[in-house]
């Protein structure tokens, strides 16, 4: 995701395309996994991101002044209003549940469907993008029912995607970092399936 957001901040193209498909644009990013200046901003300049078009989200103030992490749905409007003062097109959360509400039930399809909601809603009117990321769980399961949570989320993306190793990857076997990883598709609502692609860091 941190390669998609570089791509998009400077209207790169994607994996797999010739031309840029879209101009760039402004990724609006709230991580609650990694920080800002020793990881994340990093890892955007090693991806050749312009970093003018990327902006972090991490703390808003309560009625007593008092600094918290943003969570959603309660907060809806201070995403509106970030999301706008930036002219962000591109939203990612890292992880989703990191900014779900307290009182949501991660599990319950029902629940985590009106929670999302108003984050869709949010992003549909600005014609915008929301991206997040869900660890899998340790069950061997199917990829598409291995994400943490309700399988409501994933009904609720209109794409989802799937990163793991390679099995059939022979690396160096001296080095234990030498791993090659593929992303697949789990899910295309709106356009065919992609090819998988591999990559290694």
């Amino acid at each position: 995701l941190v390669d998609i957001a570089a791509r998009y901040s400077v209207g790169a193209p994607m994996p797999g395309e010739v031309m840029a498909t879209c101009p760039a644009g402004v990724v609006l990013i709230a991580t609650a996994e990694d920080g800002y200046e020793d990881t994340m901003v990093p890892r955007l300049e090693a991806a050749g991101a312009n970093l003018k078009n990327i902006h972090f989200f991490d703390v808003v103030r309560d009625a007593d002044g008092n600094e918290r992490p943003p969570s959603f749905p309660s907060d809806i409007a201070l995403w509106e209003e970030a999301v706008d003062r930036h002219g962000a097109t591109l939203l990612y959360l890292d992880p989703l549940f990191a900014y779900l509400d307290e009182d949501r039930n991660s599990w319950n399809d029902a629940n985590m469907r009106r929670a999302l909601m108003p984050l869709q809603k949010m992003v549909e009117k600005r014609d915008a993008v929301l991206a997040v990321i869900r660890h899998w769980t340790k069950s061997a399961k199917q990829a598409i029912y291995r994400g943490g949570g309700s399988v409501g989320i994933g009904a609720s993306a209109r794409s989802t995607l799937t990163v793991g190793t390679d099995p059939d990857y022979q690396g160096n076997p001296d080095d234990a970092s030498d791993h090659k990883r593929v992303l697949a598709v789990g899910k295309a609502n709106l356009a065919a399936k992609a090819q998988s692609l591999s990559y290694r860091l």
